[in-house]
């Protein structure tokens, strides 16, 4: 039922209501899948496991981390902090997941460890990772299909670890892209790639 919200992370199942779709979920070795339409994360209760938890679209469509627009899964930064677990993968690149959009999340107090986000293979555009306002993160690693893109003003800042940037076209940083102590990369894999950096 597209409705309905089911997380089975660890043996425990959590039901809830989403809005006009929802996510579903089974339970892994490493932790939770979840699979979602139209809509977000129902409900009240909170998802927690010591590995890795997945969320993937269940129908092709975009992801919006930190904000509602309607028209894509939306998560915002309060769902995404009622995620407890060592490590948070948003998308896998044969999946249903396009345009990542990443506005104002807050993720090194819940994911004690590496946020992944990945666009799908499965179209040949329009598949970036965005990021807009202020994120903060342990360790991020970010692989798009399309680009990548920090807009200007924007800010990505890993606390503890490294942040990967990889992207099928090219890596666009107009902001602020950051680590405490760890490394950052950036590779453009496409024929066409580039790697644009502000000036000065």
């Amino acid at each position: 039922n597209p409705s309905n919200s089911k997380w089975v992370p660890n043996g425990t199942q959590n039901d809830g209501n989403g809005g006009q779709g929802g996510a579903k979920g089974a339970a892994g070795a490493a932790g939770a899948r979840g699979q979602g339409g139209q809509g977000g994360i129902g409900g009240s209760g909170a998802i927690s496991t010591g590995g890795t938890v997945t969320i993937d679209r269940y129908s092709s469509g975009n992801v919006l981390l930190g904000g509602t627009s309607g028209s894509a899964l939306d998560l915002t930064d309060a769902d995404l902090n009622r995620i407890t677990a060592s490590a948070l993968s948003i998308g896998m690149g044969n999946s249903n997941t396009g345009q990542i959009t990443v506005n104002n999340v807050t993720l090194d107090d819940t994911i004690s460890d590496l946020v992944t986000l990945r666009t799908s293979n499965k179209t040949s555009s329009s598949d970036d990772v965005r990021f807009q306002g202020t994120n903060s993160f342990n360790s991020l690693v970010v692989d798009a299909n399309d680009d990548v893109v920090v807009d200007a003003g924007a800010s990505v800042l890993a606390q503890t670890g490294d942040i990967g940037l990889t992207a099928g076209r090219g890596v666009e940083i107009d902001g602020s892209v950051e680590t405490q102590g760890g490394d950052i990369s950036a590779a453009a894999n496409g024929a066409a790639g580039f790697l644009n950096t502000p000036t000065g």
